[in-house]
């Protein structure tokens, strides 16, 4: 096993050890306030009760410490644990001045991807969408930052993306080669700004895509052999089809199990592939 299958395996365990402290937290959190909820009504109840003697260094102020740090437990407790989480997850809270602000806090930080934005491709108000390069993996993928005023996120904070599968089309160019058609679709939960990415390794392919009718793409840009065309979309009628050399070409979600929990993290296209010949 190469490296790069090593590193991609220890994201995947880390990604599924966050999601076990997550739920270990919650049911921590249930557990020790229903404990000590129910340990609060039962020295209430003890108190109480017309029976009750104080134990003999109550008047000295020796178990009133411990008392105190029992009852105050369902406070302090629950903010520990955030604490713990922030610290962990302390990124998709960080506001950046600008996204070279945000790649170079990415090559001092363990937790994030070392990456290099290679172009922005579209501008919202509210959203910047780009394309990334990781640059230990060597992929190439698009992402979306949000805007804070004068600020901006994490790269992908707020992003939800559809894979759609790849596809196989037979074309004529100058070096006679068969490959595939890759695209995805981003859409920024805060926002509500969604593209569609289209990747095609041929420049001379004409791409259209199809909702009610078709349309040009609003951006295109090459990397290498690629050329990545850009589709803004509305949330209620997102494209359904691709015209690729007036082939039609439906857009099909992936229906792999693993790519339901590979969000925000999806290789378009490698530098490899952009590069060869």
């Amino acid at each position: 096993m190469n490296k790069k299958k090593e590193k991609k395996l220890s994201e995947e365990k880390l990604k599924k050890r966050k999601l076990k402290e997550k739920k270990f937290a919650l049911i921590f959190i249930i557990a020790v306030m229903t404990f000590y909820l129910v340990l609060i009504i039962i020295i209430m109840i003890q108190r109480s009760s017309p029976d009750y003697v104080p134990p003999e260094n109550a008047s000295s102020g020796r178990g009133g410490g411990g008392l105190l740090f029992f009852i105050t437990a369902p406070v302090w407790l629950p903010l520990l644990l955030f604490y713990r989480y922030y610290t962990n997850n302390s990124a998709k809270f960080m506001r950046f001045s600008d996204i070279d602000d945000e790649v170079m806090y990415s090559k001092n930080e363990d937790t994030i991807k070392t990456h290099f934005v290679y172009a922005v491709l579209l501008d919202f108000p509210k959203s910047n969408f780009v394309l990334m390069l990781d640059e230990y993996t060597k992929e190439v993928f698009p992402a979306v930052y949000t805007k804070f005023k004068n600020k901006i996120s994490i790269f992908n904070r707020d992003a939800e993306y559809t894979e759609f599968e790849r596809m196989e089309l037979s074309y004529n160019d100058s070096i006679g080669e068969n490959d595939s058609v890759r695209s995805c679709r981003i859409k920024n939960k805060k926002t509500g700004d969604q593209v569609l990415f289209v990747a095609v390794p041929n420049r001379k392919v004409d791409i259209l895509a199809y909702s009610d009718s078709t349309h040009i793409a609003d951006k295109s840009v090459t990397f290498g052999k690629f050329r990545i065309s850009c589709f803004i979309e509305s949330a209620d009628k997102p494209n359904t089809d691709l015209y690729v050399n007036m082939q039609k070409v439906h857009l099909e979600k992936l229906k792999s199990i693993q790519s339901k929990n590979r969000c925000k993290f999806i290789p378009f296209i490698t530098l490899e592939e952009a590069t060869q010949s």
